[in-house]
C-alpha cells in the first residue's frame, strides 16, 4: 500500500530523536499509532474534517523528519504538520531541562527528553484516564476499542465520544467506571470552553486548579494531562518533579546499549522505571502501571533510533523544505 501522496521535510531548531521520543513512555503502543522499528517509521490514521487518511514520519537527520501523508487535500497540509509538531513536542526548548538534569544533558542534547503526544490534548487526556487502576494490556485494549468503533480508525474527538454515549463506552468499549469519568469531563470541558470541538486544548483554561476540579482526575493524572497540554508545563514539572517527567529520558540513558550506527537497545522499561522510582514508596502493578512508572514499552527490543553525532543546539527557526510531490496513483 502506498502511504503517501505528498511529502515534505520538517526542520527543527534543535535535534529531535524520533525513536527516543517514542520510547519516552507507552503512547507509541496505543492505537492508532503504528511504529515500524525496522524502517524507523511512525504512522497513524488521522481525521481532518470529514477526510480520513494516513500521516507518517521518519527521521531524515538529527534535526529534521520526513513527513508523508495521503488521503487529504492540499489545504490540510498546515494542520497535518502542526499535528506532527505536537506529536514530537518540537516547540519545547530543552536548555532548562539540561541545566536541571545534568546526568541526562547529553541525551537531551542529541534529541531525547521529549514526550510523545497525541494529535490533540483531548486524545492525551482520554488515554491518561484509561490508565486509571488497570493493567497496561487493558489500557491498550480500551484505546483500541475507541479507535475501532466511535473513531472509525482514527482517535475519536469529544463530540464523537459523547454521541457514542456513556453506556456504550462502558458496555461495548469495556471502559468500566472510566466511561462516566470521560463522559462528564468531556461535557464539562466543552461547556467551559476548555477544549474545542477538535479536541484542541485551550491552554489558558487547562491549569492545575481546573484539571483538579474534574471528577476522577487525581494529582498524577493532572500532572500528565497538563504536560500533554502545554510544553511550558513540562518545564515547570521537570523543576518540581524531575523523577516523573524525566524518567523516560534517564531510564533510556541508564539502560541502553549501543547496537551500531542505527540503533540502541532499550531494556524493559518497567525495570528502568523501578530504578527511577526507588525510594518513592511506589509499588509496581500489572503492566508497570504504578504512579510515576513507565509502561513496558519494549522487551529488549531494538529501537531504530538512527542515533548519530548531533550538532550543537542552534537558534534557527523550524521550517519545512518541500520535496517532490508524488501522485496518489
Amino acid at each position: 500500500m502506498t502511504i503517501a501522496a505528498h511529502e515534505t521535510v520538517l526542520h527543527f531548531r534543535w535535534p529531535v530523536d524520533l525513536a527516543l521520543t517514542i520510547a519516552s513512555h507507552g503512547w507509541g503502543h496505543l492505537a492508532p499509532w503504528r511504529w515500524d522499528a525496522e524502517t524507523g517509521r511512525l504512522s497513524r490514521t488521522e481525521r481532518v474534517g470529514s477526510r480520513i487518511g494516513t500521516l507518517a514520519v521518519e527521521q531524515s537527520d538529527p534535526s529534521a523528519v520526513a513527513v508523508r501523508w495521503g488521503g487529504f487535500s492540499a489545504a490540510d497540509e498546515t494542520e497535518l504538520l502542526n499535528r506532527v509538531r505536537r506529536w514530537l513536542s518540537v516547540e519545547w526548548e530543552p536548555s532548562a531541562a539540561m541545566a536541571a538534569l545534568p546526568e541526562a544533558a547529553a541525551l537531551i542534547e542529541r534529541g531525547g527528553g521529549r514526550m510523545l503526544r497525541g494529535s490533540s490534548f483531548y486524545e492525551d487526556f482520554v488515554k491518561t484516564v484509561l490508565t486509571i487502576n488497570t493493567s497496561w494490556s487493558a489500557t491498550c485494549r480500551m484505546v483500541a476499542a475507541l479507535v475501532a468503533e466511535p473513531g472509525d480508525g482514527a482517535f475519536p474527538g469529544p463530540e464523537a465520544l459523547l454521541d457514542y454515549g456513556e453506556e456504550r463506552l462502558r458496555e461495548r468499549a469495556k471502559l468500566g467506571f472510566r466511561a462516566r469519568t470521560i463522559a462528564l469531563a468531556t461535557r464539562g470541558m466543552l461547556d467551559d470552553g476548555a477544549i474545542a470541538a477538535s479536541g484542541e486544548g485551550q491552554i489558558e483554561r487547562l491549569e492545575h486548579d481546573y484539571l483538579m476540579s474534574l471528577k476522577g482526575i487525581g494529582p498524577m493524572l493532572q500532572l500528565i494531562a497538563e504536560c500533554c497540554c502545554t510544553i511550558s508545563a513540562v518545564s515547570r514539572s521537570i523543576r518540581s518533579s524531575p523523577r516523573i517527567c524525566a524518567s523516560g529520558t534517564i531510564a533510556i540513558r541508564r539502560h541502553s546499549q549501543p547496537t551500531g550506527r542505527h540503533g540502541a537497545t532499550i531494556s524493559r522499561a518497567a525495570t528502568a522505571s523501578r530504578g527511577s522510582a526507588k525510594g518513592s514508596n511506589q509499588t509496581e502493578t500489572s503492566g508497570g502501571k504504578s504512579p510515576g512508572s513507565i509502561p513496558n514499552l519494549t522487551r529488549s527490543a531494538t529501537i531504530h533510533s538512527r542515533i548519530r553525532p548531533s550538532p550543537r543546539l542552534s537558534s534557527n527557526h523550524a521550517s519545512t523544505t518541500p520535496r517532490k510531490r508524488r501522485s496518489s496513483s
